[in-house]
């Protein structure tokens, strides 16, 4: 094909025809053009076409990285619950002076109540990766990139409180240490695989002395209603945090 139009340009230069020479010429850098646009055109296609599978496969890493997190947010959600639900009754024994009432649930409502402290990790690997990478603009749907931005934010600031719910069950720790209560819950002992108190046992688990004690202890309860504050804001976070990941895999799943 080469040496047709090296032919073609030689016969119209030894014929003197310049116009048409000017015209071949003009046609022939036409020709050219053309096929460079083409080529573009196919290594942009190309490209597309590799950017929209490694989309697909960051997507499908995506799913399966907030399946995973959806379950471990639903059980920390649950336990958490069941934690504020006892710091609660907790408090409302202690206000109206009736903890003796109560006595014999006493270790297991504060062990897995004021002392008990809960949080998910969620499953960011994909999601870090393509922020490190840059991969993250590889997504064409903007509507799942802000969920995924919020969600990332939410779980950044959910746990600010870290270090000061540390504190407090430190302290509650300290306060509740004389009475024994881990080695007096069968929650507590199973989790440690150590052997369960039997009902007899469990019935007398704490004297009318030690109950009254507690009743006295005014810091305990203190420390307890500031514990459970800072668990219902993490709850309410995790909560929130449960609701984007929910639509993130709406939106994954529709485009599934």
């Amino acid at each position: 094909m080469i040496k047709f139009f090296r032919h073609i340009r030689q016969s119209l230069i030894m014929e003197n025809k310049n116009s048409k020479y000017l015209k071949y010429a003009i046609g022939e850098i036409i020709l050219v053009v053309i096929g460079i646009l083409i080529a573009l055109q196919i290594n942009n296609w190309n490209e597309t076409r590799k950017d929209r599978l490694k989309e697909k496969e960051l997507e499908t890493a995506l799913l399966s990285d907030f399946q995973e997190t959806k379950t471990r947010l639903q059980e920390t959600i649950k336990k958490q619950e069941l934690a504020i639900d006892n710091a609660k009754q907790l408090i409302i024994n202690y206000e109206s002076n009736q903890l003796l009432k109560i006595k014999d649930s006493l270790p297991s409502m504060i062990g897995w109540g004021f002392s008990a402290w809960f949080r998910a990790e969620p499953v960011t690997k994909t999601y870090q990766s393509m922020i490190s990478t840059g991969n993250i603009d590889l997504l064409s749907n903007s509507v799942l990139i802000q969920k995924l931005a919020e969600f990332h934010a939410e779980l950044d600031s959910g746990f600010e409180d870290q270090e000061e719910t540390m504190n407090l069950l430190d302290a509650l720790n300290k306060q509740l240490a004389p009475y024994g209560i881990v080695l007096k819950s069968n929650k507590a002992r199973k989790k440690m695989g150590f052997n369960l108190l039997d009902d007899s046992m469990l019935k007398n688990i704490l004297s009318d002395e030690e109950v009254m004690k507690l009743q006295s202890n005014h810091s305990i309860f203190d420390l307890g209603a500031r514990r459970m504050s800072l668990e219902i804001n993490r709850l309410e976070s995790q909560q929130k945090m449960s609701d984007l990941v929910d639509e993130i895999l709406y939106i994954l799943n529709k485009h599934d």
